[in-house]
């Protein structure tokens, strides 16, 4: 006997783990719940729980750009690709191991992955791409001693700051520049959990667990770069 019921939303269950995120206009928290997802709309005080569970926890989230597709990862490694405007899952993905951070490129054309001591980096997954794998690998960085732990881009999409369990961060630039090469900054005494550039700028903020903030300036500009020329 078929009934027509359908799933509402999710009652009693709290916050654990996991980042959260804001929508661009701001008015919509996403927040993981176990192994769900609600969202939270804060402009008229209600509450959504996506019809989308995980056999295991989501511990990693990553909305893009357009605010049309929500990357969800679990404890496992095990990522869904949401639409948010359908609330379906669309892709199934394996990374193969716990991921720590992921992140879309403020373009919106590739996606940032911190797993074991590396940093991948994907073409994004979009609705409108034609392709079997939409996580199709564009680079792999592997100079951390030790677990990455966080991600940000630079507001152009060309440089990522990678913080990790060495307690430095890592600037990479995802193509070569004549000006620019791998990076480390060091200062902090404990894992580095939280990386932030400013708007169009190098300038840097790192957040480690002990609480220790770290501001870094830079003396070159965005524009300032100089890509290599191809031989």
């Amino acid at each position: 006997m078929k009934f027509s019921f359908k799933f509402s939303n999710l009652l009693g269950t709290v916050y654990n783990k996991g980042n959260l995120l804001f929508t661009s206009d701001g008015n919509i928290l996403i927040s993981p719940v176990g192994n769900r997802i609600s969202l939270f709309d804060l402009r008229r005080n209600k509450s959504e729980t996506l019809p989308i569970e995980s056999r295991y926890n989501f511990t990693t989230l990553a909305l893009s750009p357009n605010g049309m597709l929500l990357i969800a990862v679990n404890e496992y490694g095990g990522a869904s690709i949401i639409s948010i405007p359908h609330r379906i899952v669309i892709y199934h993905y394996k990374f193969g191991h716990s991921v720590t951070d992921v992140k879309f490129s403020p373009n919106g054309k590739y996606l940032a992955v911190t797993k074991e001591n590396k940093l991948f980096v994907y073409h994004a997954p979009s609705c409108n791409a034609k392709r079997f794998n939409p996580f199709a690998l564009e680079k792999v960085f592997a100079c951390a001693h030790d677990s990455t732990l966080c991600i940000d881009w630079t507001s152009d999409s060309r440089v990522l700051a990678v913080g990790g369990a060495d307690m430095t961060t890592k600037i990479y630039a995802l193509t070569p520049f004549e000006n620019l090469s791998i990076y480390s900054l060091g200062g902090h005494t404990d894992s580095v959990i939280g990386c932030f550039f400013e708007e169009n700028s190098f300038n840097l903020y790192t957040v480690s667990k002990n609480g220790v903030l770290c501001a870094w300036e830079c003396n070159i500009k965005l524009d300032d770069l100089i890509p290599k020329e191809k031989i």
